[in-house]
Order: C-alpha cells, then sequence, then structure tokens
C-alpha cells in the first residue's frame, strides 16, 4: 500500500480546515475562485506530519506505509507552510504539527458548532489528553476512530511505551551497560536460582491475561468502538511487564558468583530477554493486519498472533546436567 495520501483523505483533512492553513501563524484561505467560472484556485496541501519516504521530514522508520496514509498522519497547510515545516524538521516537531492541526480544527469547530457541539468537543479533548499526553498520534488515532482504529492504536502505544525496555535490553545484551555487581555466597546459589526461575514464571501469568483477555476486552465485540481508556491502561500494563523483564535480567547479569556457579548463571542469562523481544514484535504484526485490510476492503482480514513465552530449546536439559556437575564438585 503506497503511503500517499488518498484523494478522499486530502479532501476531507481540507474541508476539516475549513480550506484554511492549520498553521496559527498563518491560517491564511487556501481555496478560491479564479478568472475562470468553472475553476477554483486552491493553494492547499495535505502535508504528512510522519514524512512518506525515507529521507522525508519526520519520517519514522518503524511506521508502516499504511499508517503514514491515514489522515491522523496529515495536516492542511497552505504550500508556503508545507515547505516551511519540510525544510526544518528540528523545529517544526511532530508534536507541534499535531497541535496546530487539533488547535486549528477547535478554531474552526468554534466558527461552525453550536455551544454543545463545543461542549462535546471539549469533553471528548479532555478525556483524549488524560490518556494519550504522551503520544499524540495515539491521541490523534483514538480521536479520528478509522476502521480498525483499536488495532492502529495498540500498536502505536506499545512501539512507544516498550521503546524504553527496549533499548535498555539491547543495551544489556550487546555487553553496554555496567552496574555494582551484587556477591553472593556459595550457599545461596542455589536458592537464589530457584527463586529467579520462579519469579520469570510468575511473568507469564500476567502476559496472559492482558494479551488474550484484557486486549480483547478493551477493544470491544465487532461494530462496537473499543475503549480507548481501557487500551491505553492495557498497553502501560503491558509495558510494565517489560520493565520487569529487564530487570530480572539487570539481577541475573550483575551477580557475582564463584567459578564453579558461572556456567549455571550463564545459562540464565538472556532467557527472560527472548521473550520481551516477542513482546516487541506485536506493534508490527497489528500494522500488517490492518495494512492488509485497508489494501483488501472487499476481503476478511484476520489477526492472529500467538505470544509465546518459553525457555530456549534443551535448556532445562543444560540445567539438569550443571546441576548435576555442581553437585560432584561440591
Amino acid at each position: 500500500m503506497p503511503p500517499e495520501f488518498s484523494k478522499a483523505t486530502k479532501e476531507v483533512l481540507g474541508k476539516r480546515a475549513a480550506f484554511l492553513c492549520s498553521n496559527p501563524d498563518c491560517r491564511t484561505t487556501t481555496a478560491g475562485p479564479t478568472s475562470d467560472p468553472l475553476k477554483a484556485l486552491n493553494i492547499g496541501e495535505a502535508a504528512h506530519i510522519f514524512g512518506a519516504y525515507p529521507g522525508a521530514a519526520r519520517f519514522r522508520e518503524e511506521m508502516s506505509d499504511g499508517a503514514r496514509a491515514e489522515i491522523t498522519n496529515g495536516i492542511w497547510l497552505c504550500r508556503n507552510c508545507h515547505k516551511l515545516i519540510d525544510n526544518d524538521p528540528v523545529t517544526y516537531l511532530s508534536d507541534i504539527l499535531y497541535r496546530w492541526r487539533s488547535d486549528h480544527e477547535l478554531y474552526v469547530a468554534q466558527k461552525v458548532g453550536n455551544k454543545t457541539e463545543l461542549i462535546r468537543w471539549e469533553v471528548a479533548e479532555q478525556k483524549l489528553h488524560e490518556a494519550f499526553r504522551d503520544n499524540l498520534l495515539a491521541k490523534q488515532i483514538a480521536r479520528e476512530k478509522l476502521p480498525g482504529w483499536e488495532y492502529r492504536l495498540i500498536a502505536e502505544l506499545l512501539r512507544s511505551r516498550l521503546d524504553k525496555p527496549a533499548r535498555e535490553w539491547a543495551e544489556l545484551k550487546g555487553n553496554l551497560r555496567v552496574s555494582k555487581l551484587t556477591p553472593l555466597p556459595d550457599e545461596d546459589v542455589i536458592r537464589w536460582f530457584q527463586v529467579k526461575l520462579a519469579e520469570g514464571m510468575a511473568f507469564v501469568g500476567p502476559l496472559t491475561n492482558l494479551y488474550s483477555v484484557e486486549l480483547e476486552k478493551s477493544w470491544g465485540p465487532p461494530g462496537i468502538p473499543g475503549d480507548e481508556q481501557a487500551i491505553s491502561r492495557v498497553c502501560s500494563l503491558i509495558a510494565e511487564v517489560a520493565v520487569a523483564l529487564v530487570h530480572w535480567e539487570e539481577d541475573v547479569r550483575f551477580v557475582w558468583v564463584s567459578e564453579i556457579y558461572r556456567p549455571l548463571l550463564h545459562h540464565m542469562r538472556g532467557i527472560m530477554g527472548r521473550n520481551l523481544e516477542k513482546l516487541l514484535e506485536m506493534p508490527s504484526i497489528l500494522d500488517e493486519g490492518i495494512d492488509h485490510a485497508e489494501a483488501h476492503p472487499n476481503e476478511q482480514t484476520v489477526i492472529e498472533h500467538t505470544l509465546v513465552f518459553d525457555l530456549p530449546d534443551g535448556w532445562a536439559d543444560a540445567i539438569g546436567a550443571e546441576l548435576e556437575r555442581i553437585q560432584a564438585q561440591l
């Protein structure tokens, strides 16, 4: 699916902006008459907030082409302001452009709406602000509620809220982080090993409930819009599990044991991080499903993904062999 806006998307963006530039310092009229009575002048353009192609202003590599082409990624500007924001993406960040768009649409609503409609708008905006103040793209997704928005919202929230634990795990895995070592006496090692393994297995229950039960509940039954605040909360809880997985890996990586126990410790490292990596696949899987549905509107799209929380192949046998070796040397 190409990342360019469709003709219909461009038209809606223009109309929502009342064909005024959304830059609050400009707001020039972008449509008007010409000398030809059968034609109209248009100096307005649908601009990508996150660039459509690599090298474009504010391009996000992890964003799918389908998401780039959605109205949630657009803002209506005059030609001059479009060029301005793309020539200076450091100044005109995505958050600024999303604020321009939301503030401008409120400005237009104040011109054309009645008081009740404005109150409804303000109440809805307050709810969205409370749930998505940390991610304005997620806020826009929840505001517009395109078909499949629940899945797109989950993908965006998980991508942003898993970013920190993902980076920390990559640094641990790449041996880029240091910390004070915690010495562990020989007589405590086996019990420590058992406790850490039990802690690791304890992640399974919350992840199963969040991924298989709570997420499905939050996006609601077919035909009924999901609950954006519930989706936000579930994504935050999944991110908390991801943080706990990284902390588990830190505990294992920065403990000191005597030489006899070091092979056992080696087998412990990475067994939770590999499961965190499976969580990090979820946003792309959801985005790909929605992209397919948008590209094939006459087909039924089923998104299936099984999150398997497991240990490496042969891990139990390797641990058993290490414990026998340790016992023989004591």
